[in-house]
């Protein structure tokens, strides 16, 4: 897809989502056992539906009631380079939705509501997608089964960034920090190092970053 967009890329880095162009960059390497050991509502818009929204579905190869899938945007990209300049804003902007915010499984729709903001790219830019990948993310982690193997959906790496952040030895010795503590903290960490001994060293760590204690009801909120 960087190929595709490579005219398109430098803007998409340095818009309010760069952080997320960059993030690929990492190849960051996901560490499922990170997330299951360390396991505001937002109203979604009103879909955009108009003429322009129908025929860019149409290039993507969509269907118009739902949101494009991943896999439906890489097939895009093989026809995408003689699109608009802001057609191919779009789908940059959609991959990084589908792939981060939503993240569901590579064939599963995604949430048409949402995805059909792109139509305007400064509200789309501007959405607070923070939150919308958050929320998805503590969705996925409530509904998660522990004592069986399972996926998380939404933007699951950041999880595994915050235990290194909040656990700043664990993070040392097993995050595979970055040189020179880059900023924003998304980008500090290269993944997992050393993948022998996680739980073990995890259980050992004394320091933390922000710890707030709170009430036992209130660990696993349902």
């Amino acid at each position: 897809m960087h190929t595709t967009l490579k005219e398109e890329w430098d803007e998409l880095e340095n818009s309010k989502l760069g952080p997320l162009f960059r993030f690929t960059k990492l190849e960051f390497n996901w560490a499922s056992k990170v997330a299951q050991i360390m396991l505001k509502a937002v109203t979604e818009p009103e879909t955009v539906n108009t003429d322009e929204m129908k025929e860019f579905w149409r290039k993507l190869g969509v269907n118009e009631k739902l949101g494009p899938s991943i896999d439906e945007l890489i097939a895009a990209c093989k026809w995408a380079g003689e699109w608009s300049r802001e057609d191919r804003l779009r789908l940059g902007f959609l991959a990084v939705y589908a792939g981060f915010i939503d993240a569901h499984k590579s064939s599963t729709p995604t949430r048409v509501a949402l995805a059909s903001q792109v139509m305007d790219l400064e509200k789309f830019e501007n959405y607070p997608w923070g939150r919308v990948a958050f929320k998805t993310l503590i969705d996925s982690v409530k509904n998660a089964d522990v004592s069986k193997p399972f996926g998380l959906e939404g933007f699951a790496e950041v999880l595994q960034v915050w235990v290194y952040y909040a656990m700043p030895r664990f993070g040392e010795e097993n995050g595979d920090p970055r040189p020179n503590n880059p900023e924003p903290p998304l980008l500090a960490f290269n993944g997992i190092r050393g993948k022998r001994y996680v739980i073990g060293t995890m259980k050992k760590q004394v320091l933390f970053n922000h710890m707030v204690m709170v009430d036992r009801a209130d660990v696993y909120p349902r």
